[in-house]
Parts: C-alpha cells; structure tokens; sequence
C-alpha cells in the first residue's frame, strides 16, 4: 500500500507534500521518544518492543516488519505513519541528510544581513563543545551515548568560557590556542562503529536531501580522521546548487536531477580517503 501511494505521487516528495512537511517525519520518526512510555509520536499509539530501540535510536526492520503493509482500509492516521516510515527507510536513516541541511544552512548564514539559521543547531553546537575547548561549559555529566546528552542534562558551568555573548565568543576564537582545539575528542569512547560505517564517514563525496546538495570535503580535514593532512584540492564551487530550492522546483524529481551526484554517493567508497595513520598526539605541523 505504502509503495502505491509513493507511485500515485511520482516521487518521495509528493508523499512528503501529502502526509506532511519532512520536519514533521524528523518529529514523528527522528529518535524523539517519551523517556517514560518511549512512546513514539506518532498519534497511533505505537510502543516499540524490547530490542526494537537502543538509546534514542530505532531499527530501520522494526519500521519495515511494523508498518510496511497496513492494509487497503487502514486509517488516515496509519497511513500517515506508514509514509513517514517508508520515507525514513529509503534515505537509510537521517545522518546524512541533517549534515546536508546544516552545511547549507551554514553557508547561507554567511550572507550579510541573515540573523539566524536553521538546521540541526544541536549537532553545531555539540561539534564546537566537544572539538573547542575555550568555548566548552564544563559537565558534571560523563560521556554517554548519544554523546550530546553530556551537554543536555542541565548543570552545565559556563563560569570559565562565554555565554550568549557573540563578542565574547568571537574573542576567544580570535586567541584560541592550537592545543585548544581537539582533533580526535571522541578517540577511546566505548562505542562499535561497524567498518563500512568509518569508511562512509571519511568519503568525500556529496550529502543529499532532497533539493540540497553539498559536498563532504572529508579532503581538508584528514587529522579528524586520523589521517596526515597534504595539501588538498581546490573545494568544488557549489554556488549553481545553492541556487536551488524548493520554490521555484518543487514538482521535480530530485533522483533525476541529481542523478550524477547520487552515483557518486552510491560509489562513495572509492572516494574514501588514503593516507599515512598519525602515530602519538594530533598536531599541526610547523
């Protein structure tokens, strides 16, 4: 059923346009659960079994075995959850697509004039805590997973570092030292990451989200991944995929449109990045 109303709408996006905005499937099926019921917001009442979730995540086949075939008579309510699922297991999961948003909404916030910005905000914001020491409150809490729960639990103490202060952040930036900044903070935490996930993490290749496009240059960061820096290339100018947008191209097929750039994704591990591993502490070179 789900698969016909994905055809009926030609593309992902009409089921999108019809069962509700992409904001509404990260609310519904982005990891947001009750901490009591672990309750997932999706107005039917479904509570995921034992082993069905871990931590905030969910098992994309729990989505698929639970709501892949709701029948013909099911209620406006299933349908709209069956979509959201359905949409949610063809793009694999939401890493990829939240980096894609973010690295767009960054570059637009660039521009003179833009006072705020949207995006997972969250992820930046943790990104800076964990990497940039100076700007960092100090946590009462230990390192958990998913990591930005250290920095969600209240207690934090911003005593030593800047606190909705744009001057002041601007400042300790402009005099952060080399040591200040943490290449690797993650190094040492117990938490598997299967292979074929570390290799996709370090592909530099492009990150897709329906209209948005932009490039992973995993090429000009190779100490964050433990990797000797050389002199990388030129960064790909993405100025004709920022004029782009969802105004002037909504009714387009985005798997058409894109259909280069998702090869190249498809193909990201022979875009995985080579190199000599650093041995001792990360540094930069003098």
């Amino acid at each position: 059923m789900v698969k016909g109303v994905v055809r009926r709408y030609g593309d992902i996006e009409g089921v999108v346009r019809r069962y509700g905005e992409i904001e509404g499937v990260v609310r519904s099926y982005g990891g947001e659960m009750e901490p009591e019921t672990r309750m997932f917001h999706l107005s039917i009442g479904v509570i995921p079994p034992e082993g069905a979730t871990k931590d905030n995540s969910i098992k994309l086949k729990w989505l698929k075995d639970t709501f892949d075939d709701v029948g013909e008579n099911a209620s406006e309510l299933e349908k709209q959850a069956s979509c959201r699922a359905y949409i949610l297991r063809m793009i694999g999961g939401w890493g990829s697509a939240v980096l894609a948003t973010l690295y767009r909404e960054l570059c637009l916030a660039t521009k003179l004039g833009v006072i705020s910005m949207g995006g997972c905000a969250l992820l930046l914001q943790n990104w800076a805590w964990y990497h940039l020491s100076c700007v960092a409150p100090k946590s009462p809490k230990p390192w958990i997973f998913p990591l930005a729960q250290r920095f969600n639990s209240g207690g934090l103490n911003f005593a030593k570092v800047p606190h909705n202060d744009v001057e002041g952040y601007r400042k300790t930036i402009d005099h952060m030292m080399v040591e200040e900044f943490y290449w690797r903070p993650y190094l040492g935490f117990q938490h598997e990451v299967s292979v074929e996930d570390r290799a996709t993490w370090t592909a530099c290749t492009y990150l897709l989200c329906y209209h948005i496009v932009e490039k992973h240059h995993t090429d000009r960061v190779t100490l964050h991944f433990g990797l000797h820096q050389q002199i990388p290339q030129p960064p790909e100018d993405m100025k004709l995929y920022h004029e782009v947008n969802m105004r002037r191209w909504i009714d387009d097929n985005w798997t058409w449109v894109w259909r280069e750039e998702i090869n190249h994704w498809n193909e990201c591990h022979n875009y995985v990045l080579q190199g000599n591993i650093v041995q001792g502490v990360l540094c930069h070179s003098t």
